[in-house]
């Protein structure tokens, strides 16, 4: 079956929001699409957690009444069926460039695929999948050349943008007077290497009592949250409860006092800025990224000192002219979920360490070396990175 007609139309098929990698990067390009005069974004998903301001709230939905025709195929379709739209489509391409609405075939015409991934190990199937599309982009510079060494021609590296009109440097309120802030933020999961985070910060508290851990850390996912238990610093994940993962108990159980750290959980994008800005450093010892890490490009945008690992998507940004690099990169045993984790990396604790306590004695220089990230980021702003997207739809 065919939706149309569809001239100066391109699909999003997957669900914008406000607290997601992927759904931040669908309302960006839904942004830029609208901004630029077309083509005509069409939503293929309904939103997630979206929370647009009270100016693009019409905008958007618009953009959901036009999107009610495709919709109502995507909803109607079954295991096996097969959808046509005559216009093109950007497939958001998950661990084996299996699309995220796997359950049907959707084709339009000249398609992009999206993609980021963790798992390395790549089988000749994820070379007949890529033939689907136009170009397959990859969002790091680590998914292209594990791309292209599997035997896939049509890679295109597309880093993220930053919102520069939310991530930048600007002065802080200075809400915590007295207190040296870390931040830390991301999906509360194994990969994401919030185990290590504590374990780090538990001995820069030690010796910096004044030391205060900012944890923006959610999930809507219980079974990653799972994921924690495979810590070799603390192997239990947090008790999950009816609101939540109980995280201030989980940092308890790991020697962090009440008042060393504040858990923020999930905060929409646009309220991020004002807290990142807030912090004195941001720590990211993750053991993968698919992609560049939009939480730590957003901190390095902001002008924060910035402590990144050097494994797979970090590696675009983990330069020390930008960010403190965490070089010294143990391997990760492959967790039962996953095929390999060649390329992850495990950071030392000492190393995380000493890079907190050189930001926290020598102010000015880490400034200097956040004040380069923040040039280098400011040229990545997202309507830029979209533009180059939108280029290799030819």
């Amino acid at each position: 079956m065919s939706v149309g007609p569809g001239p100066g139309r391109l699909g999003i098929l997957w669900q914008l929001s406000s607290i997601s990698g992927w759904g931040l990067y669908g309302v960006q390009v839904t942004r830029a699409l609208l901004a630029r005069g077309g083509p005509r974004p069409v939503l293929g998903l309904p939103p997630f957690r979206f929370h647009p301001s009270p100016l693009e709230a019409p905008l958007f939905a618009q953009l959901e009444a036009e999107a009610a025709a495709l919709r109502e195929r995507l909803g109607a379709a079954r295991p096996g069926d097969r959808l046509d739209v005559d216009f093109p489509l950007l497939h958001a391409l998950g661990e084996d460039l299996v699309p995220t609405h796997r359950a049907f075939e959707v084709t339009g015409r000249g398609d992009l695929g999206i993609t980021f991934f963790v798992d390395p190990a790549l089988d000749q199937a994820v070379v007949e999948r890529a033939r689907r599309y136009r170009a397959v982009v990859a969002g790091s510079t680590w998914n292209a050349v594990l791309l292209e060494a599997a035997g896939v021609a049509n890679v295109r590296l597309v880093l993220q943008g930053v919102d520069a009109t939310i991530f930048h440097p600007a002065p802080k309120a200075r809400l915590f007077p007295g207190r040296f802030l870390v931040f830390s933020g991301g999906k509360l999961e194994f990969r994401k290497g919030q185990d290590i985070v504590v374990a780090a910060f538990r001995e820069f508290h030690r010796r910096h009592p004044e030391a205060l851990l900012i944890a923006n850390w959610f999930n809507s996912w219980p079974k990653l949250i799972e994921t924690m238990a495979l810590s070799p610093h603390h192997p239990k994940a947090p008790i999950l409860k009816e609101d939540g993962p109980d995280i201030e108990g989980w940092l308890g159980e790991q020697g962090l006092a009440p008042g060393s750290f504040r858990v923020l959980g999930e905060i929409p994008n646009a309220l991020l800025g004002s807290v990142i800005r807030e912090c004195d450093a941001a720590l990211f010892p993750n053991r993968a990224e698919p992609g560049t890490n939009l939480v730590a490009m957003e901190c390095l945008a902001s002008g924060v000192p910035t402590i990144l690992s050097a494994n797979t998507g970090h590696l675009d940004f983990a330069d020390s002219n930008l960010a403190f690099v965490l070089g010294d990169q143990g391997s990760v045993a492959t967790p039962p979920f996953h095929r390999s984790t060649a390329g992850w990396g495990e950071s030392k604790i000492e190393e995380i360490v000493d890079a907190l306590e050189r930001i926290f004695a020598h102010p000015e220089r880490a400034a200097a070396v956040a004040g380069n990230a923040a040039a280098r980021l400011a040229e990545l702003a997202w309507p830029k990175q979209i533009e180059r997207l939108l280029e290799r739809l030819g």
